[in-house]
C-alpha cells in the first residue's frame, strides 16, 4: 500500500511540475489555439464521428460558460468559413449582434490565473492527504510488527 502511493505521489507532483511550467509559458497558448482550430475544422479524421461531435460539444461547453469564442476569437470561424456557433453569442441567441470577441484562449489562462490558488491548495491538500495516508500506513505495519512480535513471546513462554 505505501509503495503505491508513493509511486502516485511521485507522478502527482511531476504532473503539478510540468502543469505549472505548461500554464506558464508561450507553448501552451499555441497548443491549445491548434486544438481549437482542429476541433472545429472537423477534427482528426481518424476519429470516430461521434468523437468529433463529442469533442465540439465540449468546445460549445467552454464558449458558454467561460463567455468566449474558440482560440482566438469568432475570426477562428471566419478564416474558416464556418457559422459562428450559438454559443458564441450572449445568452446563445444568434439574433443578438453581440459576440464574444475574446478567445477562449485567453479566458482560459484568466481563469486559471483568477483560480490558481484554489486549484493550488486543492492539489497540495490531495499530497498531504497522501503523506499522511503513507505514515499510517507505516504506524500501523509497524503495530502489526510488534502484535505479530508479543504474540509469538506469549506462546513462548
Amino acid at each position: 500500500y505505501f509503495g503505491v502511493l508513493l509511486v502516485i505521489l511521485v507522478f502527482e507532483i511531476v504532473a503539478i511540475a510540468l502543469a505549472f511550467s505548461f500554464v506558464n509559458s508561450s507553448s501552451m497558448e499555441q497548443s491549445l489555439n491548434d486544438h481549437f482550430a482542429d476541433v472545429i475544422s472537423g477534427g482528426r479524421r481518424e476519429k470516430e464521428p461521434w468523437k468529433q461531435e463529442e469533442d465540439l460539444n465540449v468546445i460549445y461547453f467552454v464558449q458558454g460558460q467561460l463567455r468566449c469564442c474558440v482560440g482566438k476569437g469568432p475570426e477562428d470561424y471566419s478564416e474558416r468559413h464556418l457559422p459562428i456557433p450559438p454559443s458564441c453569442y450572449d445568452n446563445y441567441d444568434t439574433q443578438r449582434t453581440y459576440i464574444y470577441q475574446r478567445g477562449c484562449v485567453a479566458a482560459l489562462k484568466e481563469y486559471v490565473r483568477k483560480n490558481g490558488l484554489s486549484i493550488g491548495l486543492v492539489n497540495m491538500f490531495g499530497v498531504f492527504a497522501e503523506i499522511a495516508a503513507m505514515v499510517g500506513a507505516c504506524m500501523l505495519m509497524q503495530h502489526f510488527k510488534s502484535a505479530k512480535k508479543a504474540g509469538k513471546n506469549t506462546t513462548q513462554a
